[in-house]
């Protein structure tokens, strides 16, 4: 196997010289090895770094065996540090040895004394399988990302934000904590459009989007809706609270000036009620935001008729 298609092995034996000889004949073949003695200091280890492969004897030193190792290993939190492929090595021949090993979560197995070339090609099969789920993985969130965010600004798209809402609005009522709705319009963006052509509204668009991300929380959803309108959800936030973080948000805006132009934003905010449904929530702040646009744009306005003006 060509060195750079080695892999981070991380390799628990407790004698020295089986624990050298196998690490130099990987390291030969191009993987990259973590040598440990012991199960507990492996899985410090295995905590704060990504293997692609876990390669154990099964009596070790300290109160954990390769086994018990296994097991922890199998039920990490972490769904990718679970996946992880493991490979058992041991001088026991019984099946009930081996079946223990397999339930316990192991992916091959190896009697000692462990030829080489059969180690070797248990372990670069693995690591290759390892690698390409990994890349499959990563392929997948890319597509993922790319069908739930806009693409001009990189923000959530209109998709994410339909699937987005049901599930807060149930979490905030099942954990009673605020939700509140901002709906912002930018102003007059049509006139920046026919004035200064598409792909100056697109860099307006890009450089409103990076602000508004730089106010947002991280635990809020902030996401494009559609042309030049924007939604933040914000949690455990009330209507005063969301009044107050929509007008920072109009007044930084209404400072930018990206590209020399002057822009400002309107608007429209609503908070989550006992009766509420998605619907009637998103209708208040869109008639908030109408209102706002109604009273001379740049503006705060929120549902009920209560404003706060800029």
């Amino acid at each position: 196997m060509a060195a750079h298609e080695g892999g981070e092995v991380l390799y628990v034996e407790d004698s020295p010289s089986v624990g050298l000889a196998t690490k130099s004949v990987l390291e030969e073949c191009g993987h990259r090895v973590s040598h440990f003695v012991s199960a507990e200091e492996a899985l410090e280890t295995f905590e704060k770094n990504t293997f692609d492969l876990v390669l154990t004897d099964i009596l070790l030193e300290g109160d954990l065996s390769g086994t018990g190792m296994v097991r922890e290993i199998r039920h990490h939190q972490d769904e990718e540090k679970r996946r992880i492929p493991v490979v058992a090595i041991s001088a026991f021949s019984d099946d009930a040895r081996r079946i223990e090993l397999f339930r316990a979560g192991i992916n091959d197995y190896a009697q000692k004394p462990v030829l080489q070339d059969e180690l070797l090609a248990r372990v670069n099969n693995l690591v290759r399988t390892q690698k390409l789920l990994n890349k499959l993985d990563c392929q997948q969130k890319k597509l993922e990302e790319i069908a739930l965010t806009d693409q001009l600004t990189g923000l959530y798209n209109r998709h994410f934000i339909a699937e987005a809402l049901p599930k807060l609005v149930s979490q905030s009522r099942r954990q009673q904590y605020s939700l509140s709705m901002v709906m912002i319009d930018i102003d007059h963006f049509k006139k920046v459009n026919d004035e200064f052509g598409h792909e100056v509204g697109d860099k307006v668009l890009s450089d409103v989007s990076r602000t508004l991300k730089e106010l947002a929380r991280k635990e809020d959803v902030l996401g494009r809706y559609g042309g030049e309108e924007f939604l933040l959800l914000l949690v455990h936030c009330d209507l005063k609270q969301a009044a107050a973080k929509a007008e920072l948000t109009r007044q930084k805006v209404d400072e930018m000036r990206p590209m020399g132009i002057d822009i400002s934003a309107s608007f429209g905010v609503s908070c989550l009620r006992d009766q509420d449904n998605i619907s009637s929530l998103f209708n208040r702040a869109d008639a908030a935001v109408y209102r706002a646009k109604e009273l001379g744009r740049n503006r705060v306005e929120l549902e009920l008729s209560r404003s706060v003006e800029g």
